[in-house]
This record gives C-alpha cells, structure tokens and sequence, in this order.
C-alpha cells in the first residue's frame, strides 16, 4: 500500500469515528434521525403526549423524546384499551393505529396537525384499530394535510395480500376534522390479491364537525371500496365494507368524487357494500357522486325520519348522478335503490344535477350488470340540467338485463335535458330495462325522448288521475321515439306505452319527429317494437302549421349518422281512437322499409278526436313493407297518399281530405266503407274547394258520403272535382248507394253544370249514390232559396261517364212570401243556360 492509500484510509476511518461520536451524543441530547416512528407506550406517570416516557422512538434514542414535524405518532395493543392527551398543539407527519387495538384521544382542547396520513385500521387482520376523539375541554381540531399538499385517511383498509378482516373503527366526539386530503377512504380492500376483507366506518358524534376537502382543493370519498392501491395495481379478491354516518354533528364536504359502494376491478368475485348514513343541513358539494360503482358492489343511502340530503345547489350542481353505475369490465352486478318514500321517513331530499343522471348503467366489457332505483318521497326535489345547460337522464342503460327506475310519482322533478333514454342499450350484447312511474304537473323539458332505444326495453307508468306532460307548445321535444333501434346489434327494443290502462293527463309537444318503432341502425338483425294508445286525457300535438313535423310509424330507415342498413324488422302502432292527436306534418309514414332487406309494419287508427293534415303520406312504402290507415274518425287531410301493395286503407268514419291518392297497379283502389271524402287539400283550410285524384279505383259503400262544394263555377277552385283514374263503383257494397253531400255555397244560375266526378277512359260508373238514380232530380238550399238539380252518370267528358249536376230550377224554401215566388219565377224566365268550364287532365 502506497502513502497515498493509507492516508485516504486514516481519513475514512477517523471520519467514520466522528460521525459515530456525533451520533452518540446526539441520542445522549434527545435528537433523533429524520423521520421516525413514534410508539404510544402510556408508560409515563399520566397520559400526557408532552410526557416524553410515554413514547418510545424507533430507530431508539437514549433520551425519550416527543413525536415532531416529521415522525410518526403510532397507537397499537401496547396500550390497548387506553387514552392519550394531547395537552399541547402538535405538528407530525402520520397517525396511525393498528394491533386490534381500542383506544380514546382526548384533544383537551387544543390542535393536532397530521401533515401526511391518517390510518386507524390498515393493514392485514392484525392491524385493526377502534378509536374515538373527543375533547374534554371546549375547543380541539385534527388538521390533516395542508393547503397545497393533501393528504389521505384511511378508516378500515386491508393492504395485504393476506386471509383475514381488517377491521377500523372511528368516532368523532366534540371535536372538528379538516380533512385536507386527497382520498379519504372508509372499509377499502387495497390488495393485490388473497381473501382478506376489510370493515371501515366513521361515526360524527353530535358536536363533531367533519370538514373533507374544499372548493378549491376537492378531496375523493370512498366508502366500502374494492380497489388496488398504485402500489398493488392488481386484486378484486375479498371484500370490502364501509360506513360513513353523518346523521349526527356537521358534515362539510367538497369532493370530486363520492363513492358509496365500488369496485374496480374486472377479475375475483370480491365486493364492495358502502353505507351513507346522512341528515345535514348543509350541502354535500360534489363533482361525481356514485351509489353502487362496479360489479359486485352495493350502495347505500340512509336518512332518518325528519333528515335532510341535500346534494348540491342551483350554483354548484353535482355533475353526475350515478345510481347503480357498473363501469368494470368484469362480471358481478351493481346495486343501489335509493328510497326516499320508506314509510314514516320520508326525509327532505334536495338534489342538483348538472350533467348526467344515470340509473341503473354499464359501461364496461364483460358479463357485468347494474340494477338500480331512485324513488321520490313527498319530500324530494330534483332538479336535472338548466335551459341554458341541459343534461342527459339514463334510466336503464346497457346490457346483460340491466335495469334502472326513477319512480317520480310523489314529489317535485324538474328536467331541462338533451336526451332522456328510458331503457337503451348501445352495446353489441345483451338488454337494458328502465322504467320511468311519473306524475308532475310540469312538463319535461327534453331535446329528444327515448323509450326503449336499442336492444332494450322502455316502460312508461303513470297513475290514474296522474300527469305528465312532454315539452310546451313553445318549447316542443324535438324527438318522441317509441322503441328506436339505433344500433348493429341483435335484440329488440321494446317500448309500449297504453294510455288507456290508467288513463292518465297525458299531454306530449313534439316539434321534429315523432317515431314509433324505428330500426334505425347502420346494419345488424336487430328489431324495433312499438306502439303508442293514447287514452280519453291524452293529447298530442306533433308539428305547426308554421313548422311541420314528421310522424314515422313502423319505419326500417336509417338516420343521418348511419346512413346505411335496412336488416331486421320495424313495427310500430299509433292508436288515436281515444284522446286528441293534432298533427301538422310534413310527412307521415305508416310501415315504411327503406332496404331491399328487413321488414317495415306499422299501423295508424284515428278517432273522434284526430285531426292530422299531411303534406305526404306514404303506407306501405317500399319493399317488404306493410301498412294499415284506420281512418275511424276525425280528420285525415293529405297533399298526397302513397299507398302501397302492402297498404290497407280503412276508411270508416271520419273525414279525408286529399288532394292525390295514390295505389299501387291496376288492383288498388281507395276503399270508402264510411265517412266524409272531401275533394282537395289544405293544410289551412280543408273546407276549400279544390280537386282530388285518384291514381287507382274509388269504391264507395252505401256507409260513405262524398262530399262536393259549390261556391262557383270554375273546377278546383270554387267547386270540388273527383278525378278517377281507375274504375268506379258508388255502391260498392251492393247496398243503397253512397251518400252524395253536396254543400252549395253560392247561387247557381238556370243551366249551370258541375262536373263532379270525372271518370277516366270509357269505363261505365257502377252504381249510384243513395236515392239518385239516373236523371233524379233533388235541392238543396242557399240563402232561403231551394235550388233543383238533376244528376247523371253518363255526363260528357268525351266518354260518357261522368259525374254531372245540372241546375234545372230555383224555389223558395216552403213558408217564403208569395211575392218572393213572382219575383223567383221572373228570374228563372229569364235566366240562361250556362256551359261548364271542365278542367282538363
């Protein structure tokens, strides 16, 4: 060895000898190293933490010191059960409680700041903690973390990958928590794997005061919780189960996230139930609020008799609502039912929502479900997105038989939405149920409605002598749809909703689109099952006159974004037999496919009540389609009618007013069993004088009446024209014959003729009206006078076979003056006969 060597080497070791030396006289002083760990042994003279002989640092010191800035205050079975006072303010870095040990901390008053951690209860089944703080004299607070670095509380966590419950336990007396944390978390299995559980709860004595997180620095509150921490990134076994009770004292929270209820994981069969005990006056403020998040986990709320909930405010509305959320990729199912109308309860219940309200809803993979409930009390107010910022309401959402209910029967809901989805289903498997009970006197404020969209179901029920209503004539639901298939997956969306069995005060505004039983997806063999019957309080009015709407019953067509399909089938049904339907359409569709594949059914009844005008009707449109019009009463006025080979035209009762009619080849026809035909149409005024054509047969039974309007002379304009381009049979029944109405509003000359129905090509007109055969003659009245007219079948159009009237003669009504007939028969001498302007095809 060189000198140089040996003199490095005398410098290391005299080094060595002093830093020893240092070290030595520094346990002689009472310092310590940086950092350690503090255990409560109660070995002192009194139960001081200021009496050092209680503590016992390791890594040990020769002279007993108190726990500083940067130790660690620990409490296990040393002392187990005892009590420690803090009889001065402390500052530390962690707190924590372990060894299934009892313990009471007795604040005295003063203030203990926990810079980075509380724990009581964590670790594996050795490490459980019950522990109460309290404060024998006024005054006392835990602090922990600081402003700008949170810190975390752990009450009953099992970290370990062992067998085993963990059990922690923490009571407040008297006392006041700021919880400056980043996650406070109550029964959380935190584990990589094993079967050990954890039990957590947090009990608020009655003059305790709880603050978690504030408004600049939000914390997280997890209760019963089955997730890994960043250090095991894996697990799922186990189980975890966590109470918060907050019916006492004063809980002040601020938080991004509240979880009640969750679980993270997508493997093991682990779960997690969380219980939320609650009666503040105050507001629980929260970004996302969650009761039963993930498979196998439930959610709990609980609020006394007399207690009060509130969740969020106008100003500060919790984003998200999430009742029974399942966003795991795994299996298991997650449950919250949330009851606020338990009887002899039924707590106030205050809940702002800003975003999204979601019962019931899976969003992850795997085979998981969710099952949840919200219902309302007396009591309850729920107010879902504003005018100026609508949110969304999911009632049952995504597959393998979830379900979701929001029974909104007893008291005050408010909805300004951009969708609300009754039962929808936007996965490649399985089925979604929702199921909405109502009965507000204010209307839902909804962009679009959904009943059953996508593989799913759609239940609406309404009590009897119950309301509902949906959008204002002035804010109308731009879309109603009725079982809407909106996705590539197989299954059906199913959504009947039958006024009539409750018979409630129904009253729907839709603006844009009314669509029952739409498949509506880019591709796939799902189908679309609906059906719409509206009850003697309904009312629904779709459309303006100003702003047509369309109507699509029973339609296979894809929307805007899915500009492709046409597989699977379409049904849908309206029936308006009972109730008011006001329509103002611009088209109306009954069974319409678009595709060469797929099927379309649908199926229109009108009643007494109806009344429904039409730019365009379309029945039985395209290929594989089928539609039936039951025009049983009310009015059915049309620009024009499409109908198809697959169409069926009922015709009645009521009245049609059209201005084209359409059938499909040499067979179709306009079948009249009943009711008015009235010649023209406008969406305005259907008692206008126009003409009507039928691209088809016309067959009128001895139940039908066609009714013709005299106001002048000039065809289509001031007198109705049937124009037929197929045959005619005006008794198609073999009975007495149509009725023939004719309305005179003007008064005709001696010689004037009306060419009525005008009959193509050289066919003969079979039949005649009811008591008008060939040649008769009958009067009809104007302004006092009775004006004769004789009809024929055989009018001249080129052919013969036309519909003609021809004014013969003027008298007055029985019971008019003598000198009224002089003057009546003066007129007739010296009238001529005048010769018809026929319009030409």
């Amino acid at each position: 060895m060189n000198e140089n060597s040996r003199t490095n080497l005398r410098y290391a070791v005299t080094k060595c000898v002093v830093l020893l030396l240092v070290a030595w006289l520094a346990g002689l002083s009472g310092t310590r190293a940086h950092g350690q760990v503090a255990t409560w042994t109660g070995a002192g003279a009194d139960d001081s933490w200021s009496t050092e002989e209680n503590w016992d640092l390791d890594p040990p010191v020769v002279v007993p010191v108190l726990p500083g800035p940067d130790d660690v205050a620990e409490f296990n079975e040393t002392d187990s059960p005892g009590t420690s006072i803090v009889d001065m303010d402390f500052t530390i870095a962690g707190l924590q409680y372990g060894g299934n040990s009892q313990h009471l901390l007795d604040l005295y008053g003063f203030n203990l700041q926990v810079d980075e951690f509380v724990h009581v209860g964590v670790g594996n089944s050795m490490n459980g903690a019950t522990v109460t703080w309290t404060s024998s004299l006024t005054g006392g607070n835990v602090t922990i973390g600081n402003i700008g670095a949170p810190g975390t509380f752990y009450v009953g966590v099992n970290n370990s990958g062992t067998t085993g419950a963990t059990v922690g336990s923490l009571s407040l007396d008297g006392i006041t928590v700021n919880a400056l944390v980043d996650d406070l978390s109550i029964g959380r299995k935190a584990s990589m794997h094993g079967s050990g559980t954890a039990d957590g709860s947090l009990t608020l004595g009655s003059h305790s005061i709880l603050h978690v997180g504030t408004a600049a620095a939000p914390a997280v509150v997890n209760i019963g919780m089955n997730q890994s921490t960043a250090e095991y990134p894996y697990g799922g076994y186990g189980d975890a189960v966590g109470v918060l009770d907050a019916t006492d004292g004063t809980a002040d929270f601020h938080l991004s996230e509240l979880n009640v209820g969750r679980r993270t994981w997508g493997l093991g069969d682990g779960t997690a139930t969380g219980t939320l005990r609650w009666n503040q006056p105050g507001v629980l403020y929260a970004e996302d609020v969650y009761f039963g998040r993930g498979g196998y986990t439930t959610g709990i709320l609980e609020v006394p008799e007399g207690g009060t909930f509130l969740l969020g405010d106008e100003d500060n509305p919790v984003s998200l609502l999430g009742i029974s959320y399942n966003d795991t990729s795994g299996s298991g199912t997650s449950t919250a039912h949330l009851n606020l109308r338990v009887p002899g309860i039924d707590p106030t219940f205050v809940a702002y929502i800003g975003a999204n309200l979601s019962i019931g809803r899976r969003t992850g993979g795997g085979g998981g479900a969710a099952d949840g409930s919200l219902t309302l009390g007396e009591n309850s107010h729920l107010y879902v997105g504003t005018t100026a910022s609508p949110a969304v309401v999911n009632i049952g959402m995504n597959g393998n038989g979830s379900t979701g209910l929001l029974d909104a029967t007893q008291g005050e809901v408010v909805f300004h939405l951009d969708q609300l989805n009754v039962g929808r289903h936007s996965g490649s498997t399985g089925t979604a149920t929702g199921t909405l009970r109502w009965n507000q006197t204010t209307a839902i404020d909804a962009e679009s409605i959904y009943l059953g969209r996508g593989p799913s179901t759609g239940v609406l029920e309404v009590p009897a002598g119950g309301h509902i209503q949906l959008g204002t004539a002035a804010d109308p639901v731009s879309l109603l749809a009725i079982s809407y298939h909106d996705t590539g997956s197989p299954g059906a969306s199913n959504a009947h909703l039958d006024l009539t069995t409750t018979d409630p005060f129904f009253e729907a505004f839709v603006g844009g689109d009314l669509s029952i039983g739409r498949k509506a997806s880019m591709h796939g063999s799902g189908t679309a099952d609906g059906s719409l019957t509206l009850g003697s309080h309904s009312i629904l009015h779709v459309g303006t006159a100003a702003a047509p709407a369309v109507v699509n019953i029973g339609m296979n067509q894809s929307t805007a974004e899915y500009p492709y399909g046409g597989y699977g089938d379409a049904v849908g049904v309206l029936d308006a037999t009972d109730g008011t339907a006001d329509f103002h359409l611009s088209e109306l569709n009954v069974g319409y496919n678009k595709w060469d594949s797929g099927t379309a059914t649908g199926t229109l009844t009108t009643g007494s009540g109806s009344a429904i005008t039409a730019t365009t009707v379309n029945v039985a449109k395209g290929k594989h389609s089928t539609g039936t019009v039951n025009l049983a009463g009310g009015l059915l006025a049309a620009e024009t009618i499409n109908m198809g080979s697959g169409g069926t035209f009922n015709f009645t009762n009521g009245r049609l007013g059209i201005g084209t009619f359409n059938t499909f080849g040499p067979d179709g026809s306009l079948d009249q069993q009943g009711g008015t035909l009235a010649p023209a149409f406008s969406p305005f005024d259907t008692s206008l004088a126009g003409i009507a054509t039928i691209n088809g047969g016309y067959r009128l039974a001895s139940g039908g009446t066609l009714e013709i309007e005299l106001f002048g002379l000039t065809p289509g304009t001031e007198y109705d024209q049937l124009f037929v381009n197929g045959i005619v049979n005006l008794n198609s029944n073999s009975g007495d014959g149509g009725i023939l109405d004719v309305v005179l509003g003007f008064a005709p000359e001696i010689g004037d003729e009306f060419i009525i129905l005008d009959n193509d090509e050289t066919d003969w007109i079979s039949g005649t009206f009811l008591g008008l055969p060939e040649g008769a003659e009958f009067f009809e009245e104007y302004q006092g006078l009775l004006y004769e007219f004789s009809i024929t079948y055989r009018g001249f159009s080129g052919n013969d076979n036309d519909v003609v009237l021809t004014n013969i003669g003027v008298v007055p009504v029985p019971g008019a003056s003598v000198l009224a007939g002089v003057g009546l028969l003066t007129s007739m001498w010296l009238c001529r006969r005048k010769k018809i302007n026929k319009k030409g095809r």
